[in-house]
């Protein structure tokens, strides 16, 4: 367990508030403000800044944070390994395009395989897997996007291709370059998205952004993105395997351009040096068969 100071410390750094955080842990503010100084003084270290009525973590704060909430999650590790229950839970979660485009036919295998295993799978973009994962409250990612590779323990799960769309026998289909799309309405993922992220980053590469498109409409489903780009309403840039049931069915085609051929590595995704590190990538090699 924690020492009590420490966890009044996370608090903290979540609330942003001596006074929020002083109602939630039924504590005086000065006995918070005496617990961080504590901190600070055993450390030798500035935890926080003061922004107005808000404190906020220094960078050596952050770190101090982030290894923390490891911490806790290699203690909530060490208890489930205790308790060895009769059927274990392995929370996981995958980006938009691995959750519709891979998982339907992934996961009846996983769980087939793994009889003695409970899988909760949840839907995030990229920026937000990694902060639940990092908060311990999921083991592993499935992540399509970029992601600093010196921070986390991870491997290639499959390579994917990464293209332009369109509506089947669209105008839009007869562009050769990049710069030509810039003409046609886009359609694109949200903010925070690996899609987003490695489209924008491209982009960058010719000098364009979002915003030099005809018009542009932000979307978090791919299912909606897919009606819309089969209607006629825009163009869009993924995975093919997400936008495989559009293929199949003969709705949309891929715009085949001559400056713009990706491909991406999805990959699976944990936090190193934990308890259960070694028992998640055995899960990994077995998803890399199956895939």
């Amino acid at each position: 367990m924690l020492e009590q100071k420490l966890y009044t410390f996370i608090k903290l750094a979540e609330c942003e508030s001596t006074t929020q955080t002083a109602l939630e842990l039924h504590m005086t503010q000065p006995a918070v403000s005496q617990q961080l100084k504590a901190l600070e003084t055993e450390y030798n270290i500035q935890l926080f800044n003061r922004e107005g009525r808000r404190i906020i973590l220094t960078n050596e704060g952050r770190q101090f944070y982030l290894m923390l909430k490891r911490m806790i999650t290699m203690e909530q590790q060490f208890a489930e390994m205790i308790k060895q229950p009769a059927v274990k839970t392995i929370r996981f979660g995958a980006t938009l395009s691995i959750s519709e485009g891979i998982m339907p036919e992934l996961l009846p295998k996983m769980i087939n395989h793994w009889k003695d295993i409970r899988f909760e799978l949840t839907t995030q973009n990229t920026k937000e897997l990694l902060r639940e994962l990092e908060e311990g409250l999921i083991d592993f990612a499935l992540i399509e996007g970029n992601f600093n590779q010196k921070k986390y323990a991870h491997s290639p799960i499959m390579k994917a291709k990464f293209s332009g769309f369109c509506q089947k026998g669209s105008p839009y289909k007869k562009f050769k370059r990049l710069e030509e799309c810039i003409s046609a309405p886009l359609i694109i993922r949200e903010k925070g998205s690996g899609t987003r992220t490695i489209f924008e980053s491209e982009c960058e590469t010719y000098n364009i952004s979002v915003e030099d498109f005809l018009s542009s409409h932000e979307v978090d489903s791919i299912p909606v993105i897919l009606n819309l780009v089969k209607s006629g309403a825009g163009i869009t840039f993924a995975y093919d395997c997400a936008m495989q049931e559009g293929i199949k069915k003969g709705e949309i085609e891929e715009i085949v351009l001559e400056n713009f051929s990706l491909e991406r590595d999805f990959s699976f995704v944990a936090l190193p040096d934990m308890l259960k590190t070694e028992k998640l990538f055995e899960i990994c090699d077995v998803i890399k068969k199956f895939i």
